[in-house]
């Protein structure tokens, strides 16, 4: 039975012992940060490097600072002259301030979802639907800034809002498609139009130069 125990002590002795180094020794990539707290009070953010913990005294939170995307899914906006539109987007950002990210908001991933959502419904609220059509790079702009604002606070940098997606009613879709023929009818008809207009003019030009031709081999002639 003792020769069973040695073995067993060892063992327990070093899982022990590598729980305790890893408990204390934390590497830290350069694009991570860790948040320290001893006994629950803030020390600091530490890393990139080895960082050294006391286990159960110091407790840390991880933080990425690369930058990352959020996916919007389709919302449902009303424009100013009431027309229901779907837009989905995407927002990129990252982290600036490890210490904010963690203090001041609990989850900032969600947090920013709603406000990018509740933002893009004001500023479409505000927007003709022709303007929001037309004007998406506008759109992707005063979306950046204003999340930028809010998620400043949290140590968070907004570095570019892309609109993917703008779909509205199918009775519009359909308004637009015909108006789309209708503007190609109406420029194949410019253009034929153009066309006759310049083969007139050349053909009165040749007619032109015929007669001219024409006149003076008869003043030749006489001469």
């Amino acid at each position: 039975m003792e020769a069973f125990v040695g073995p067993i002590a060892i063992a327990i002795g070093v899982a022990i012992g590598l729980w305790l180094l890893f408990s204390i020794v934390h590497i830290v990539r350069e694009y991570e940060r860790l948040v320290v707290f001893l006994f629950g009070r803030l020390q600091g953010a530490r890393g990139p490097g080895i960082v050294l913990l006391i286990p159960f005294v110091q407790q840390a939170v991880k933080v990425d600072l690369r930058e990352r995307f959020l996916e919007v899914p389709q919302q449902t906006c009303i424009t100013k002259d009431n027309a229901p539109l779907s837009i989905d987007f995407l927002v990129y950002m990252k982290v600036i301030n490890a210490l904010h990210s963690v203090l001041e908001v609990e989850d900032f991933r969600g947090e920013s979802r709603g406000i990018a959502v509740t933002t893009l419904r004001a500023l479409v609220g505000d927007m003709q639907l022709d303007d929001v059509l037309s004007k998406r790079d506008q759109l992707n702009e005063l979306l950046q800034e204003k999340l930028d604002q809010v998620t400043n606070r949290w140590g968070i940098k907004v570095t570019a809002v892309e609109i993917r997606e703008i779909i509205p009613p199918r009775e519009i879709q359909d308004a637009m498609s015909r108006q789309m023929s209708a503007e190609r009818q109406r420029r194949a008809a410019v253009t034929e139009a153009d066309g006759k207009r310049e083969a007139a003019i050349i053909g009165a030009e040749g007619n032109k130069q015929a007669l001219i031709l024409n006149a003076e081999g008869q003043r030749q002639a006489e001469i």
